[in-house]
């Protein structure tokens, strides 16, 4: 194994703990998904959390009418004693009116409370098996092509990198859709509505010549970037695709989020395309390489120097050490770290929209509970004067 070479048995455990995390999620099992029993465990934190918020919050209307320091309750009972029978049943109408909006923000916030189940909302997921099972193609077919040796070395180095470059842009799409996808919830309605953009095709033919034309503004962009700076012309690449994945696919991308297309016979479909599109761009630069015609052009039109940075560019493209450590960071990242990341991240999202809601109610019935305070403060010092 020339290409991977020590990393090869590190990349092999990601991909046996990649297939852990393609496990359809049923019932309440996990089922062996790693993943899936992580998320579980984040989202009955974050409920026991939001209880304990709400118990917070009606302590806080509760302790408007009844607090502790003015002994709230035993001046109730010393007024009732003393008031007339018209003045204490005003005083125990603003009791129980405080006592009622209190409860009544509980009830409300207990119900938005359990609209949010984790286990139900996280085993719908399936963006992250999607992202499981885009990279754990992209790690047979790295390794299968690290075994071909008869193929040179350069052409199947700059290949991989292609293909690293490639899945970065479409793992930033599938990570993309997994926000929008879940914090969008699109209706029932609009899932089950029947119109002609739900049955509409995108011209794949059509799409891959619109990107392989991003590709060949690449190839001529890092011909005008000094070579001091050829890595950043590697880095410029994904940039540059994805900008052209974007520009062609966003209206198809979001009837793919409408309608929910997303599923695995869409990723296999989409794997396919990136491995043919990587390997039609390295055979240009393969061509490009092999044949004269670009140097002697470039020679004749007195170009040696753009010609000499956009060798070094492919250079870099051909570098083994690349190849190998943007697999391992792109797969470390990609099969672990990001899914859990992104996970976490919609979790805290969840979790702090949940509480907003939750304090956006407590408002106007702490609101009320305020006037009656004032009420309160007005009966007493009615009885007080009939009192004297």
């Amino acid at each position: 194994m020339i290409l991977l070479d020590s990393a090869q048995t590190y990349i092999g455990v990601l991909a046996t703990f990649i297939v852990l995390c393609l496990f359809k999620n049923k019932g309440n099992e996990d089922n062996g998904n790693f993943l899936f029993s992580i998320f579980v465990k984040i989202g009955e934190g974050i409920l026991a959390f939001v209880t304990e918020y709400i118990w917070e919050l009606k302590y806080e209307i509760n302790s408007i009418y009844e607090n502790k320091e003015e002994r709230r309750k035993e001046r109730v009972s010393e007024l009732l004693e003393k008031a007339d029978s018209a003045n204490k049943t005003r005083l125990l109408a603003n009791r129980n009116a405080a006592r009622m909006q209190e409860n009544k923000f509980f009830k409300e916030a207990t119900s938005i409370k359990n609209q949010f189940n984790p286990t139900n909302e996280i085993k719908t997921k399936e963006e992250f098996t999607f992202i499981a099972l885009f990279s754990l193609i992209m790690i047979l077919v790295i390794m299968f092509v690290d075994c071909l040796e008869f193929i040179n070395i350069g052409t199947r180095v700059v290949y991989v990198n292609l293909l690293i470059a490639l899945g970065c842009v479409y793992s930033f799409f599938l990570y993309k859709n997994f926000f929008i996808q879940k914090l969008a919830n699109p209706s029932c309605e609009v899932q089950n509505e029947n119109t002609p953009e739900r049955f509409k095709k995108v011209d794949k033919g059509w799409m891959i010549v619109k990107v392989f034309f991003a590709f060949i503004c690449w190839l001529i962009l890092i011909s005008f970037i000094n070579q001091a700076w050829a890595w950043l012309s590697v880095l410029l690449l994904p940039f540059i695709l994805g900008i052209g994945f974007l520009l062609i696919k966003s209206r198809w991308s979001e009837l793919c989020i409408r309608y929910s297309r997303y599923n695995r016979i869409f990723i296999l479909k989409h794997s396919a395309y990136i491995l043919l599109f990587a390997g039609v761009c390295t055979l240009l630069i393969h061509l490009l390489l092999s044949y004269d015609f670009l140097y002697t052009y470039m020679e004749q039109n007195g170009q040696i120097k753009m010609l000499s940075d956009w060798n070094e560019v492919i250079a870099l493209l051909q570098n083994k050490s690349l190849a190998k450590y943007a697999s391992l960071v792109f797969f470390t990242l990609n099969g672990f770290f990001l899914p859990l990341l992104f996970g976490y991240i919609y979790l805290f999202i969840k979790e702090h929209l949940i509480m907003n809601e939750i304090k956006k109610i407590q408002k106007p019935h702490k609101s009320m509970v305020l006037q009656y305070e004032d009420e309160f403060r007005r009966i007493e010092s009615e009885i007080e004067k009939q009192g004297n």
